[in-house]
């Protein structure tokens, strides 16, 4: 059996669940910022995609942050019992809610949690059992056909960034689907894909929040 691996990374994680608790933030450029130490500052530990654009990163300081983007949001990870603990609790539970989506969606996906906001799916047997199943009901040539549609925001990894360039974006994928008839690898590749971006919009809709996939044939 041929392997297809994917990895689910959440996007700015505990930005996004300071966002989705707070729905007046979304759009808006936030920090997340760890808990203070004898007073001391903690530092970045989540850019919004947001705050990026102005230059701010993680590990810089909240004042250097500030300096760039005057009107950023700045959360704070909550103060646990003691003073000197962090509450991620709420970062746990929606990690949780992620997970949730990614063990119900196929019993046949095989999900290694690597963090609290990422995961290596083992999409193996779901993609060969799709690409049988395609085969012997004689829609296998409807889905190629169809499956530029179901990647909006895919890229292929071809060694060049084509992220400000729709167009060549959708060429090299547009190719790559073509291809992919005289290729086993390629079609469960591309099985792959349509999953993931499918499994993306279930967190859109359910623990409203998005992430970054990426796919390959190893771990």
């Amino acid at each position: 059996m041929r392997r297809v691996i994917s990895l689910i990374d959440m996007d700015c994680f505990y930005a996004q669940v300071e966002q989705r608790d707070q729905p007046s933030l979304w759009g808006k450029p936030v920090i997340v910022v760890q808990h203070s130490r004898q007073g001391v500052e903690g530092g970045i530990l989540a850019v919004s995609y947001e705050a990026r654009p102005f230059g701010v990163k993680r590990g810089m300081t909240v004042s250097d942050a500030k300096q760039k983007c005057p009107q950023i949001t700045i959360c704070h990870v909550p103060i646990g019992e003691y003073a000197d603990k962090a509450d991620i609790q709420k970062y746990r539970d929606a990690s949780a809610e992620v997970f949730r989506v990614l063990n119900n969606f196929d019993s046949s996906i095989i999900i290694e949690k690597a963090s609290v906001d990422e995961a290596f799916l083992d999409l193996s047997a779901y993609t060969s059992q799709k690409l049988d199943e395609m085969r012997e009901n004689g829609t296998l040539e409807e889905f190629v056909e169809t499956a530029l549609s179901q990647l909006p925001s895919t890229h292929l990894a071809n060694g060049q960034d084509f992220a400000e360039n729709d167009h060549l974006r959708e060429q090299f994928l547009s190719e790559f689907i073509q291809n992919s008839s005289y290729s086993d690898e390629n079609l469960l590749l591309l099985i792959a894909a349509c999953t993931v971006e499918t499994i993306r919009n279930e967190f859109v809709t359910r623990p409203n929040s998005t992430a970054r996939p990426v796919l390959g044939t190893i771990k």
